[in-house]
């Protein structure tokens, strides 16, 4: 069991509230009941994790699974972030939701994705997809045109797209709408 996981079900309670106006006896009982429930919730999670970056290896993205540098619960009380631990890429960072799966996140989408949550300015909801790539055509200069390469991350209400070109990063609703761009 990974260290701090008593604070996180302490935390869980309180978001819960599954131990207000109880009794001495309800309340152990909860606890317990709870322990057992989130136990079983954060195993299947890290299993789900452990597949992931297995598949990662053996796609020579890592050479070796990266650690987690620490888990938490998502302000929604529902999802729940992992950080990786500082290594290959950069800001990585998984999140899993029961109604989206698994998906990660890093480097600049995974920055401005982190800024988008901070300011609370656009709700993308969670990832849907991994960061992938996918080449496009962009006019680079009045010489013609140059296929860059291009990052995307898909959420529950829009994707982010970063073109490494041009260093260019757009955020997209359901519609195709351009929402803002960095």
């Amino acid at each position: 069991m990974p260290n701090g996981f008593v604070e996180h079900i302490v935390k869980w309670q309180s978001l819960e509230e599954l131990i207000i106006d109880q009794n001495l006896e309800d309340f152990i009982w909860n606890r317990v009941v709870l322990f057992f429930k989130i136990e079983t919730y954060m195993t299947s999670i890290f299993n789900l994790l452990d597949l992931k970056l297995s598949r990662m290896v053996e796609n020579g993205i890592f050479r070796s699974k990266p650690e987690i540098k620490k888990y938490e619960l998502c302000n929604d009380g529902e999802g729940i972030k992992i950080t990786m631990a500082d290594g290959f890429l950069d800001n990585f960072v998984f999140r899993y939701h029961p109604n989206t799966g698994l998906f990660e996140t890093h480097g600049g989408i995974g920055k401005i994705y982190e800024k988008i949550l901070k300011e609370n300015q656009i709700n993308l909801g969670y990832p849907i997809s991994d960061e992938i790539n996918f080449s496009e055509t962009i006019p680079f200069d009045q010489a013609g045109q140059v296929s860059s390469l291009a990052r995307v991350s898909y959420f529950q209400y829009g994707r982010i797209e970063y073109k490494t070109g041009i260093k260019d990063f757009k955020v997209f609703d359901h519609d195709n709408n351009i929402i803002q761009s960095f």
